[in-house]
C-alpha cells in the first residue's frame, strides 16, 4: 500500500494512513501490521527517496527589502507598516524571530540624526529608511512603552501583546 500510493501521496500522509490502520487493528484486538519490520523498512525506503525533495527556503535578500518597501511604503494601514517594519529589521540587525518579538518601544535610542535599536547589549544601527518606517510606526500605533511588535486583530485593533515568533514567522 504504502509503495503503490507513494506516487500520489506525502509520506507524511502515507505514515497517518499506515498509523491509523494499525489503531483500528489494535481496536479490534488484531495484530497491529504497521509495526511489521516489512512496512518499517518500507516507509524508511520512501522516506529515503522523498529526501531530495526537501529545498532550503530562498534567502531573504536586499532586493527582496526593497520590492517591499517599494510596495508598502506609501500604505497607511497599520499592518502594513507594522510588517515592513518587521522585514527591515530583521534584515538589518540580522534578528531572530524571538529577538523582534522582544523588542521593546524603551528598546529604541536616537542619536542626533541616527535610529537605533538595542537588542540585549549589541546597538543595531538602522539606516535612513527603517529609521522612517520605525517613526512611521511610533506615530500611528502610539507606542511609547511596552511591546514594539504587537498583534492587530481583524478589524486593525492593536493589541497590548507582543507579536509571538510564530506571528513573525507568518508575517514573512
Amino acid at each position: 500500500f504504502a509503495e503503490l500510493t507513494s506516487q500520489q501521496r506525502k509520506v507524511s500522509a502515507i505514515r497517518r494512513i499506515i498509523v491509523t490502520v494499525g489503531l483500528v487493528h489494535r481496536l479490534h484486538r488484531q495484530r497491529d501490521p504497521s509495526k511489521h519490520r516489512e512496512v518499517k523498512y518500507a516507509m524508511a525506503r520512501l522516506l529515503a527517496a522523498k529526501l531530495p525533495e526537501a529545498k532550503e527556503a530562498a534567502p531573504f535578500k536586499k532586493r527582496h527589502l526593497s520590492a517591499l518597501r517599494e510596495h508598502f511604503q506609501s500604505s497607511k494601514r497599520l499592518r502594513d507598516i507594522r510588517d515592513l517594519l518587521i522585514w527591515s529589521l530583521c534584515y538589518e540587525g540580522l534578528l531572530k524571530r524571538s529577538e523582534l518579538a522582544a523588542l521593546a518601544a524603551e528598546d529604541v535610542l536616537y542619536d542626533g540624526e541616527k535610529a537605533y535599536v538595542m537588542i540585549g547589549e549589541q546597538r543595531v544601527v538602522l539606516s535612513e529608511q527603517t529609521a522612517v518606517t520605525l517613526a512611521t510606526w511610533l506615530e500611528y500605533s502610539g507606542i511609547y512603552q511596552g511591546p514594539l511588535l504587537r498583534r492587530i486583530n481583524k478589524h486593525g485593533h492593536l493589541g497590548d501583546t507582543p507579536l509571538d515568533p510564530s506571528s513573525i514567522y507568518r508575517v514573512f
